[in-house]
């Protein structure tokens, strides 16, 4: 059974439409880092696979740009962050709310 929550970390739902670019440009570099950043969410939450998942360690930040800015941070633990701009401060903030 797969959890569907696996993309919805802290209120964050995730999908990636498209990488473009020249050869060379690091598409496949991309798609493995994402690869192997999913792979440790998926051992952090627990999920089964038919697929051998390594736990190797990976510690990254990926930053998301939409409604939000958002930033998900994985490495011992994973969270998910929430960020507005406050026009006030001319700067972004973090607004998540802490899950209970």
């Amino acid at each position: 059974n797969l959890d569907p929550e696996i993309y919805n970390e802290g209120g964050l739902n995730i999908a990636i439409s498209a990488v473009v670019g020249m050869n060379g440009s690091g598409k496949s570099t991309i798609a493995d880092f994402l690869y192997l950043i999913i792979n440790r969410i998926s051992l952090a939450k627990g999920i089964k696979s038919t697929h051998s998942l390594k736990n190797e360690p990976v510690y990254a930040d990926l930053f998301i740009k939409a409604d939000r800015f958002y930033k998900i941070s994985v490495g011992k633990n994973i969270k998910a962050y929430i960020y507005d701009f406050d026009e006030e401060n001319n700067k972004y903030i973090n607004t998540t709310k802490e899950n209970k």
